[in-house]
């Protein structure tokens, strides 16, 4: 069937030369005022919206440089209503109706205007990447056109930005909640949060190290932009599907787009292929295949270094793990002072309680071999098992940030399996 599309602004276009031309044809769309040329594009977005049986799904990412996509299934009806699930939160699968309008605003927008799971992602409160940012959502999208399978929207608030809504299917909402298996694989909070992606290609493999964020679904790649699988990017946003992940941008291997990736259980790794004998892979990995040697100058040198995760300014940073958050958000203290020097480490918890311990030098990190309390008798039990849920993994690796937060401090983030959150250099 061929694809139908509709193009408001090429309208715009033919509208403005008939214009210039002075012709005076009466007939057709030319004819009709701006008033009733609106209308005729509400009417047609809402028949689109509301005649498509099981709805619309909407894979959103909203911001390219540093986060992931959310889904959301939409189903709405004539009256104005919308329901909607989405995968933002656990609340979010829950089906939620609020009240959705067709308005214009410069040209017909779709406005959300209750508050509906797509708005957790503008909430100031939700904030991810920037301080009252929320996730950089939007909530009004401008028409522009559709297709058999999709309809076309601009953003307000990123004006040249592009969505699509895709029709979705029974499966997509029966099977919604499947996507969960593919969000705690990726993001298991008892493994390292170093993942590998990897390109097979002719018996050959490539890899290129990444961590990856659970709380933005991003992941972001260990060398920076600099990497060469894709040259001038920080990282990639993961989205789900009911069977694994989704990737954007899509990565590109010989022109071809590697973006729908699934699990593979025998070999626990999401593998993208196309037929093409090429294929790349997504895994969990202990340790990075490369990674700086920034960690000696802070482990194994005889100068002392330390650093300081305070709680007020570092528990919501962009590096922290859902696991770290976790534990230390209900943890009774505010602030872990690290001090480094000559292979050795002294964590203490406010400043009151003190362990230490010997580091081994492993090339890639510093893995506690021994240590005690200071004063063992006095320190509390419940501290003893902060420090074991933070540090039993045992090994320590660190990696010198480029962003500030709220004073110019060198920002130093810290890896401890799962355990990973930012600290300040002092």
């Amino acid at each position: 069937m061929t694809k139908r599309i509709f193009s408001i602004g090429a309208l715009a276009l033919m509208i403005s030369a008939t214009t210039v031309s002075c012709n005076n044809d009466d007939s057709g769309v030319f004819s009709k005022n701006p008033m009733e040329r609106e209308s005729e594009q509400q009417k047609e977005l809402k028949d689109l919206l509301v005649n498509a049986e099981q709805g619309w799904k909407f894979n959103y990412f909203p911001e390219e440089s540093g986060l992931g996509g959310f889904t959301f299934l939409m189903k709405f009806n004539a009256e104005g209503k919308v329901t909607m699930v989405s995968d933002f939160s656990e609340e979010g699968y829950t089906e939620n109706t609020t009240d959705y309008e067709l308005q214009l605003r410069g040209t017909t927008s779709l406005v959300f205007v209750d508050e509906t799971w797509i708005h957790k992602l503008s909430d100031p409160i939700n904030s991810a990447l920037r301080t009252a940012k929320g996730f950089e959502g939007e909530f009004q999208y401008r028409y522009y056109g559709f297709d058999d399978n999709s309809i076309f929207f601009r953003g307000t608030r990123v004006f040249d930005k592009e969505f699509s809504f895709v029709r979705a299917t029974k499966e997509d909402w029966a099977n919604f909640e499947e996507r969960k298996t593919a969000m705690e694989l990726i993001s298991d909070e008892d493994v390292p949060l170093f993942r590998s992606i990897e390109v097979e290609k002719n018996g050959q493999i490539a890899k290129y190290d990444a961590t990856y964020s659970g709380i933005l679904r991003y992941l972001e790649f260990s060398q920076g932009a600099s990497q060469e699988l894709m040259p001038g990017k920080n990282g990639i946003g993961v989205g789900f599907s009911n069977d694994g992940l989704l990737v954007e941008p899509a990565i590109i291997v010989d022109g071809e787009k590697y973006q729908d990736f699934q699990w593979n259980e025998s070999t626990k790794e999401f593998i993208s292929s196309n037929g093409s004998g090429t294929s790349v892979k997504i895994k969990n990995v202990a340790y990075p295949d490369v990674w700086s040697d920034v960690y000696k100058s802070y482990m194994f040198t005889n100068r002392t270094v330390e650093t300081t995760f305070f709680k007020e300014d570092l528990l919501n940073t962009p590096s922290i793990s859902q696991k770290a958050r976790n534990i230390l958000t209900d943890a009774n203290i505010q602030e872990i002072h690290f001090t480094f020097r000559n292979g050795t480490v002294k964590i203490e918890y406010d400043r009151r309680y003190s362990y230490n311990a010997n580091l081994r030098d492993t090339g890639k990190s510093g893995l506690i071999t021994s240590g005690s309390w200071s004063n063992a008798s006095t320190v509390p039990q419940a501290i003893k098992d902060l420090h074991e849920s933070l540090f039993g993994y045992g090994d320590l690796l660190l990696k010198e940030q480029r962003y500030n937060i709220k004073y110019t401090n060198q920002i130093v983030t810290l890896y401890c399996g799962g355990v990973v959150f930012d600290t300040y250099k002092r």
